[in-house]
């Protein structure tokens, strides 16, 4: 499979890639059977000793449908094999996937979805990635419930305003040293697990897994 790359992101000490199907233009997000939530290892994704970047077009070996676990119906399961770089395509490439919905996935919510909403979907409209043209887009560093410093990203998109936590490596790292990012962006948005897990009302947070400057 070869997909267009929009999203390396941290994922609990691993990655979290996912892009777009060359062939179907679908999303597609590869998933390892060795961890509990598809999160890939780091060497996994890496090429020639390097990660892989934003916009690179991947060759990746895969299986078929990966698990879902009720919410990621994108996901594919990887099969053994080398992943190769075949390509790169540039920013005009990407702009025709954005998507023009009313709300960013399931919700006008800042940050998260309800667990038991996406639960109760059909599983036609269930959904967990979605590619958004931002502008005005404002990067942070903030102090998370923990007490952890994380970034975020604020921005304005069809007349509510979205707020919500950076994975994405490159633009995290940049924004932690105080490095300017673009206020256009194209942004890869993806639905992380139901958290806490125990909760009698868990939630699913909405993250900024990838970041394209125009």
């Amino acid at each position: 499979m070869r997909i267009i790359c929009l999203a390396n992101s941290r994922k609990y000490g691993a990655r979290c890639i996912a892009g777009i199907d060359v062939n179907t233009g679908r999303w597609v997000r590869p998933v390892c059977s060795t961890s509990s939530d598809g999160a890939i290892p780091e060497q996994m994704q890496r090429i020639e000793g390097g990660d892989v970047k934003l916009l690179d077009v991947l060759a990746i070996p895969v299986e078929g449908r990966g698990p879902g676990y009720e919410f990621q119906p994108e996901n594919r399961l990887v099969a053994k094999g080398t992943w190769r770089k075949v390509g790169q395509v540039g920013v005009e490439a990407i702009l025709r996937y954005c998507e023009d919905m009313p709300f960013i996935l399931h919700s006008r919510r800042p940050d998260r979805v309800a667990w038991k909403f996406i639960k109760a979907l059909p599983s036609g409209r269930k959904k967990s990635l979605q590619l958004v043209r931002a502008r005005r887009v404002e990067f942070r560093k903030a102090t998370s419930a923990r007490g952890r410093i994380q970034v975020r990203a604020s921005f304005p998109y069809r007349g509510s305003r979205y707020d919500m936590v950076v994975t994405d490596l490159v633009a995290e790292r940049r924004t932690k040293r105080n490095m300017k990012i673009g206020s256009d962006c194209i942004l890869t948005i993806s639905l992380g697990g139901p958290f806490p897990e125990h909760d009698p009302d868990p939630q699913c947070y909405k993250l900024v897994a990838g970041v394209v400057e125009l």
